[in-house]
């Protein structure tokens, strides 16, 4: 779990904030430290900015930056919550095919270099092309999820609207498990009259 997180973390590209904003040791602060407190607000800044800066509990972000001394401790904290989150809800199709595709582009990287065969760049190309194009999707974060669909969608199914700094994260998460079982189950249904 480690290496795929170690992995992960490379390809968030985590952020540095300016030296200029109030540095995280001049104040006292406290981590949001799993799912059931991280609100998604900041679950979805932590993808979209790639800033550490989103796991600290009451402070102005706008202002707020951190030192590059404290990216061990929240890269720790991430871990633990990323671990979390892969635990309980595991990886979207969309995110299994790029990482499928990353590994098909390395392994032909090596036999590129390995077997000194440059007909293996097309093949390359064409791949990388794939990668660029499941990328390009109007996505939020690396996962494929586009949050504010998701959102309206649960808000839909409840019946009531939502507070992404209020809705934590894991909540956000078990109530889209939710309404895939139960639209699998309507599916199931439908097909079972209808076949």
């Amino acid at each position: 779990m480690k290496k795929l997180f170690n992995r992960l973390k490379g390809i968030l590209k985590i952020k540095s904030s300016a030296s200029k904003k109030t540095p995280i040791n001049s104040i006292k602060y406290k981590y949001y430290r799993n799912l059931d407190e991280l609100p998604l607000w900041n679950w979805i800044k932590l993808f979209t900015e790639k800033d550490y800066k989103y796991l600290i509990k009451d402070v102005e972000y706008s202002i707020f930056t951190i030192k590059p001394k404290d990216f061990e401790d929240l890269n720790n904290i991430w871990q633990k919550i990323y671990d979390e989150y892969v635990d309980n809800f595991g990886f979207t199709k969309k995110y299994k095919r790029v990482l499928e595709l990353q590994r098909k582009i390395a392994i032909l990287k090596c036999n590129m270099y390995i077997n000194d065969n440059s007909f293996i760049r097309n093949e390359i190309r064409i791949k990388e092309q794939q990668l660029k194009k499941e990328n390009s999707k109007n996505v939020v974060d690396e996962d494929g999820n586009d949050y504010n669909k998701q959102l309206i969608l649960i808000e839909k199914w409840l019946g009531s609207s939502l507070d992404m700094k209020q809705l934590s994260t894991k909540k956000y998460f078990t109530y889209l498990e939710i309404i895939q079982d139960e639209s699998e189950r309507i599916k199931m249904k439908t097909a079972e009259r209808n076949g």
